[in-house]
């Protein structure tokens, strides 16, 4: 799924949209949680269900993960303080939510 530490994501696309799916299996992936989500909420690994809550897309561009009803992005300030990643605000400015994908496959 995920390294918050060096700013990695593992990224499956669908024909439903892209998930950040743990890596080689692909049957959990980050998920928002609930529906209407509050101002930063933190995200988790979940069974993939290919529900709104779990899609997310990859601006290679501007190396940004976001939530494509919101356009929150995931971001990943105080990981290394134990805290887990949140959908916050997209600042290109921020370089906590800079991402690399380290692989993509396709199903």
């Amino acid at each position: 799924g995920i390294n918050a530490e060096y700013g990695e994501a593992v990224v499956s696309t669908q024909s439903t949209g892209d998930y950040v799916t743990t890596p080689g299996e692909e049957d959990q992936c980050l998920d928002t949680g609930r529906a209407h989500m509050p101002a930063a909420a933190p995200l988790q690994f979940f069974r993939c269900h290919g529900g709104t809550t779990q899609e997310l897309s990859y601006d290679s561009t501007a190396r940004l993960l976001y939530h494509s009803e919101d356009n929150r992005c995931v971001d990943r300030t105080n990981v290394s303080l134990g805290e887990p990643v949140k959908l916050l605000p997209c600042d290109l400015m921020k370089e906590n939510q800079k991402w690399t994908l380290v692989q993509l496959p396709t199903s």
